[in-house]
């Protein structure tokens, strides 16, 4: 999809410290389960802005294996996404240290008319790149709660969730 091809309202989407947290304990292989309570209000958030969602998280770095198949991470976000009817739109092609970077670079190819980040962190190039102030700030102790709701769909629609 380039540019031209369709509007559309995006969510930047980190894993680890939003749809995980501290308190998540069960492990998947090598990786930490995911939370469902935080894909809940994922979903939430989605149903009501009609986001796409597109992987910041460094969980992209495996998205594919050396052969080029879905790797074992893809698959587990993947499936847990779809039980909540959810799925990964995109990913960034950045590297962890700019992800802000990574951010920009999307958005540069693609036409979207408001978008949001979600993460547990502030990278240096949030800040050099303003992304901090469309960044929804979670807590690695919570992950994504019910107390971020409203400020992510106010970015992204200018509205208010009764």
């Amino acid at each position: 999809m380039n540019r031209y091809d369709e509007t559309m309202k995006v969510i930047f989407l980190d894993i680890d410290g939003v749809l995980n947290s501290s308190k998540t304990v069960d492990r998947n292989f090598d990786y930490p389960e995911l939370d469902p309570r935080n894909f809940a209000v994922l979903q939430k958030i989605v149903n009501k802005t009609g986001a796409v969602l597109v992987l910041i998280s460094s969980w992209k770095d495996d998205w594919l294996n050396e052969d080029g198949t879905v790797s074992r991470s893809q698959e587990m976000i993947r499936y847990q996404l779809n039980q909540f009817g959810l799925d990964i739109y995109d990913h960034t092609a950045d590297m962890t240290y700019n992800r802000g970077e990574g951010i920009i670079n999307w958005l540069n190819v693609h036409a979207a008319e408001s978008w949001c980040v979600l993460d547990d962190e502030i990278f240096p190039d949030y800040e050099q790149l303003q992304i901090v102030e469309k960044l929804v700030k979670t807590s690695y102790m919570d992950g994504l709660t019910d107390d971020c709701v409203n400020e992510v769909i106010m970015k992204l629609t200018d509205d208010f969730m009764d």
